[in-house]
């Protein structure tokens, strides 16, 4: 079984490295062979013969022991390719729920930046309409009575116009 989450696509770049090998070795060990089959056989009149009765047992031996090896490296790659496959899907899996987790806290924060502007707007609305105030006498009320949240870059900002204000 293998993890979710973060560590999939690790264990995943640690599974293709393995793949890696595993094709390394199988370059190698036929390159072995193919050394072994030309030492093995001599040439002669007719082309490639075995080198006597020995030579041929020898090559036959070889093969043997090559292609039982090759089918059971041949047999764990592709099982590597099946753990890759699966940690491909996971980390996927991974990435689309961690994108709506994201997606979905982000779409609740603006709905109530929203909604508080929304209730600013009306509060703003009805005390005109109560005390009979105008607009403009209100552009220039303290931040700190608005119940509109601020990112916490626009307090300096806040601050310089309230103070700049207040002075004069």
């Amino acid at each position: 079984m293998l993890p979710h989450g973060e560590n999939a696509e690790r264990i995943r770049s640690v599974l293709i490295q393995q793949a890696h090998d595993v094709n390394g070795q199988i370059a190698a060990r036929k390159a072995a062979m193919d050394a072994l089959h030309s030492e093995c056989l001599t040439e002669g009149p007719r082309g490639l013969q075995p080198e006597g009765p020995r030579g041929l047992q020898r090559w036959r031996d070889a093969k043997a022991d090559h292609d039982d090896w090759r089918k059971r490296a041949l047999y764990f790659k592709r099982r590597l390719e099946i753990r890759m496959a699966e940690a491909r899907r996971a980390h996927e899996a991974y990435r689309r729920d961690r994108h709506a987790a994201t997606t979905a806290d982000t779409t609740r924060v603006q709905r109530e930046v929203i909604r508080r502007l929304a209730v600013a707007v009306a509060e703003h609305q009805r005390r005109c309409a109560t005390e009979g105030l105008q607009p403009s006498s209100l552009e220039h009320a303290s931040p700190a009575r608005s119940s509109i949240p601020r990112p916490a870059t626009w307090s300096k900002t806040w601050r310089t116009c309230s103070n700049s204000e207040g002075s004069s």
